[in-house]
């Protein structure tokens, strides 16, 4: 890896995360209302630790692309759909939502994009199963769970389905469960019981953001 594509890398880690903690400080509220102070009490230590998080998250996932895929659209492709899934998870994390307009957004890029025919989209008709197939498991799973998933949760996996297409979607699905099983197993080993409220939507967007990583190595173009 030579030194101006590594120093690009960072800079475009950096500008990733900037976004990222841009919008989840004001995208789940009003951007128009006056925002805390980072150093306001625990809140705002919380914003302060998850800055840091995110741009750490950010620098060392732009340099492993780099190194691993070099200057390739297949980097950039993973690090914009990395951010984005990041977004959704640090959302849910802190605020126990999945938004409707980050997921809209993300549907529009995604179907633009399958639209326009890169090589690492899927086709359109890959990109619709995907996206139906997820909104089916997981509808299902909200339905016979009673309660068990959320609609935001369901709402993504289908956004995911339609990012990855067909047959990604099961394998990006069934490892985000597995992840969120992890979790929540975790959890009740700490004490904090089965009905704790465990976010699920960030290991969803970790099995996504695998299934994309997978993909690129792929096809590193």
């Amino acid at each position: 890896m030579n030194l101006p594509w590594l120093l690009a890398s960072a800079a475009l880690g950096a500008a990733l995360a900037a976004a990222v903690n841009w919008a989840a400080d004001c995208l789940p509220r009003d951007c128009y209302q006056v925002r805390p102070r980072l150093w306001q009490g625990n809140r705002g230590s919380l914003l302060l630790e998850r800055h840091a998080l995110v741009t750490l998250a950010c620098l060392a996932g732009s340099l492993a692309a780099a190194a691993v895929l070099g200057a390739t659209w297949s980097a950039l492709w993973l690090l914009l759909w990395g951010a984005a899934f990041l977004l959704v998870a640090v959302v849910d994390f802190e605020h126990r939502l999945v938004l409707n307009k980050v997921l809209l957004a993300m549907v529009l890029a995604g179907g633009a994009l399958s639209l326009a025919g890169p090589v690492l989209a899927p086709r359109p008709p890959e990109a619709l199963a995907g996206g139906a197939v997820g909104l089916a498991l997981f509808g299902a799973i909200a339905l016979l769970g009673r309660g068990a998933m959320g609609a935001g949760d369901v709402k993504l996996a289908a956004a995911i389905g339609l990012i990855v297409g067909y047959p990604q979607v099961v394998s990006a699905l069934f490892l985000g469960v597995v992840l969120g099983g992890l979790a929540a197993l975790v959890a009740i080993l700490r004490g904090l019981g089965r009905k704790a409220a465990i976010p699920y939507a960030p290991w969803l967007a970790l099995g996504a953001v695998i299934a994309l990583a997978r993909a690129a190595a792929q096809a590193p173009l």
